[in-house]
This record gives C-alpha cells, sequence and structure tokens, in this order.
C-alpha cells in the first residue's frame, strides 16, 4: 500500500508539473503572438503491439490553444481525455475475447507546419497519466490498475483540414513509445496462461475541432 501511495503522489507532482509548464508556456506565448483556443472530440481507434488484436473503439475529448509562431508555423498544446486499449479475440487463458481499456489524462504539444490556408500538417509527443483502467475477461470486467504503467509517453503524427473559419478536422496517429500494460497471467497452481509483457499503445484519432480565433494583435499594444 505504502507503494502504491508513493506511485500516485509522484504521478500527481508530475501532472501538476507538466501542467504548470503548460500554462506558463501559453502565457509567455500569448504575450509574444496570436493565439487561438478550441475545443475537440471524436473517436479512437486503438490496439497494442501484440500479434493479432483487434480495434478497440473509444472517445477523446478536450481542448488546446493554437499559438502562432510564424505565418507557416504554429504550436498546439492540448489538454484532452482519452480512451486508448486493445481487444485480443484468441488470447492464451481461452477461446473468448479479452480486451484492456486505458482512460487516460492526455497532454500532447504538437508542432504544426501550415501546407496552404486550409491544409496543415502537425507532429510532436504526448505524455498520458492513467486515470481508470478496465479488464474485460470472458465477459467479466474489473477496475483495477495493477498491471497498467501510470504514466506513457506517446509520438503523433496528423494532417488538418479547416472546412471553414472556424471548423475543421484531424486525423491523428499515436505511436506508444514506453510501457502501458505489463500483466502476467496464471493458474490457481501458478503455471503460467501468458503474459502481456511491455505492450505499448497504437491508436488512431479521428476529431472534429471548433476553432476560436483571437483577434489580430496591434502594434503598439
Amino acid at each position: 500500500m505504502k507503494t502504491l501511495a508513493n506511485h500516485f503522489l509522484l504521478l500527481s507532482h508530475y501532472k501538476d508539473c507538466l501542467l504548470i509548464g503548460l500554462f506558463s508556456l501559453i502565457m509567455i506565448t500569448i504575450a509574444s503572438g496570436q493565439v487561438s483556443f478550441g475545443i475537440k472530440a471524436g473517436p479512437s481507434f486503438s490496439y497494442m503491439n501484440f500479434d493479432e488484436t483487434d480495434l478497440l473503439t473509444s472517445l477523446h475529448a478536450g481542448a488546446f490553444a493554437k499559438i502562432e509562431l510564424s505565418k507557416a508555423l504554429f504550436l498546439q498544446p492540448e489538454i484532452l481525455v482519452s480512451g486508448k486499449g486493445v481487444i485480443l479475440p484468441d488470447f492464451a487463458i481461452g477461446p473468448e475475447s479479452m480486451s484492456f481499456k486505458m482512460y487516460y489524462l492526455s497532454l500532447p504539444l504538437m508542432l504544426g507546419v501550415n501546407i496552404n490556408d486550409r491544409l496543415a500538417l502537425k507532429a510532436g509527443p504526448e505524455a498520458n497519466f492513467l486515470l481508470a483502467a478496465e479488464t474485460t475477461i470472458f465477459g467479466n470486467s474489473s477496475d483495477n490498475k495493477d498491471g497498467f504503467s501510470s504514466n506513457e509517453i506517446s509520438l503523433n503524427g496528423g494532417l488538418a483540414y479547416m472546412f471553414f473559419n472556424q471548423l475543421g478536422m484531424e486525423l491523428r496517429y499515436s505511436h506508444g513509445i514506453s510501457t502501458a500494460l505489463d500483466i502476467h497471467f496464471t493458474d490457481v497452481n501458478g503455471q503460467s496462461l501468458g503474459n502481456t509483457e511491455d505492450r505499448k499503445n497504437r491508436s488512431f484519432q479521428v476529431s472534429i475541432f471548433y476553432l476560436i480565433r483571437a483577434a489580430e494583435k496591434v502594434d503598439g499594444q
């Protein structure tokens, strides 16, 4: 229990530091450039690095800031609640599907390149902090974070398109580079039934976003 409590305290500390850093970055850049804010939401389709998997469908939603660095470049910090996970159709412990679902506080930091007035490429890292986890075996679900990493890191890349002045759509791929799941299953005799050692998240996101554009900055003000 003491070790678990220490992990929660450490996670809370990291989240506080990242949130403070993200807020500070936004406040600094607001003073020197044009900043817009927006909201986004949509479905996520995720899997993990197993040999055979089915896509797990979940949702993501949150807010972001778009910080204009130049006419061609912008920085986009985000704060999201996002679902990730995997469905395993033929896992070793039985013929029925098993699934792992994770819900994260996600903090992407994307660097964007405007290709034209409507199209932009984005790439950047994402820090994910585990909020909840669910394991389903033989149709029975349990909410237990044991075996799930309290945080993980992903690298993102995507393409955004503006339909109108404020409404757009983004397609994004997220590739986990740190372990998200590490569980070893045994029977009542302690015999191994399989494991999920060193599994990493992979996900596709389809987002609809609404951008609230900031007013143009006036020279000398």
